[in-house]
């Protein structure tokens, strides 16, 4: 076995998982799925189903995504990529210096760099409940928690040696769970909470430089037309909300 995995996870067909561009066969590529997914899997990735869960698929999909300690046990790093992005060149390099700065690694965020601003802004688009970000806010602040990086973690390098890792998981998977639906949200907050060091890749390379990765759009499901609908009542219930107290 490897010691290190690329990993991603499709569930509710929310992606179709493509052949990735470049394949270094010094990795394993793993493809995490719902126990019910019936799309093809290409070379290189593995396929690993998941047992039916109580949770939807998009919760599940984030569970496989942050449980590493859990889901990957007998490898000392992962990389973890969305389910719509390729790998175009060798990142062999990208990961080994990753692993000596940090324990955790990804691209900060393209626009931002600030938990709350962001969770505003998602609320104005109606990712989330303004209620349920404002909680979540109040918390963090609350407990002295300062916000000054935001990270995309589409890309997200993970050292599974280092100790603080599985603590990292569980605080990380325990917030997205109470609160906000975004996994953005909760990443620095339990970085700074386990004392996980966070490694900034710096700008976003899929997005941008595409170096190393590139991405596509999600593919456009009824799960996906769901989701809009439940989007914009929020996003007309959150900005009513936003005008009212002001922020």
């Amino acid at each position: 076995m490897c010691k290190i995995v690329v990993y991603t996870a499709i569930t509710g067909n929310y992606d179709n998982i493509k052949p990735l561009s470049y394949v270094n066969t010094n990795f394993d590529y793993l493809c995490f799925t719902d126990y019910e997914y019936t799309g093809v899997i290409p070379e290189p990735w593995k396929q690993i189903r998941m047992p039916p869960a109580k949770w939807c698929n998009k919760d599940l999909a984030r569970y496989i995504k942050m449980n590493v300690h859990e889901i990957l046990p007998n490898y000392e790093a992962s990389v973890w990529i969305d389910g719509n992005i390729d790998i175009i060149n060798n990142i062999e390099g990208l990961v080994f210096d990753a692993l000596k700065k940090g324990g955790a690694s990804s691209y900060q965020h393209w626009g931002r760099n600030n938990i709350n601003e962001e969770m505003i802004e998602c609320a104005k688009i109606g990712y989330d409940s303004i209620f349920i970000l404002l909680k979540q806010m109040k918390q963090y602040g609350n407990e002295g928690f300062i916000s000054n990086e935001l990270y995309e973690t589409n890309v997200l390098i993970r050292d599974h040696t280092n100790s603080s890792i599985s603590e990292f998981s569980k605080i990380w998977w325990e917030q997205y769970m109470q609160y906000g639906k975004r996994d953005q949200y909760a990443f620095t907050y339990a970085a700074w909470k386990s004392g996980l060091n966070i490694h900034n890749l710096g700008r976003h390379d899929p997005r941008f430089i595409k170096k190393y990765f590139s991405y596509f759009p999600h593919k456009n499901g009824k799960s996906i037309k769901v989701y809009r609908i439940k989007q914009l009542i929020n996003k007309i219930t959150n900005r009513i909300t936003l005008r009212i107290i002001k922020i």
